[in-house]
């Protein structure tokens, strides 16, 4: 969904949809998020915008960093450290499974 994101806010050409509730609700996910110099950013607030990382050997080199680089942190630190300055699915998920 997010490279479907990507693309919409590229060219504003919206994908098809079965019926008119999953495109207003791709609309209202479509809204949280922007572009900046060929990067997809997710808002965050009153807080600096998160990099959407898409690749996953850049999802395992942050990972690395932010665990192996801060001294082995457990779980919750290193997903902490992670989620203020980078998004993407399952982010939880995959800190734990790193970690």
């Amino acid at each position: 969904m997010l490279t479907q994101i990507q693309h919409f806010l590229e060219t504003l050409e919206t994908p098809v949809f079965d019926n008119i509730q999953k495109k207003r609700r791709f609309l209202a996910k479509a809204t949280e998020f922007f572009n900046k110099d060929k990067r997809l950013f997710k808002r965050n607030g009153d807080r600096f915008p998160l990099l959407v990382v898409f690749s996953p050997e850049q999802k395992l080199s942050i990972l690395e960093q932010a665990h192996d680089g801060t001294g082995h942190r457990g779980v919750q630190s290193v997903f902490e450290l992670i989620r203020h300055r980078f998004f993407w699915p399952h982010l939880r998920a995959d800190v734990h499974h790193h970690v």
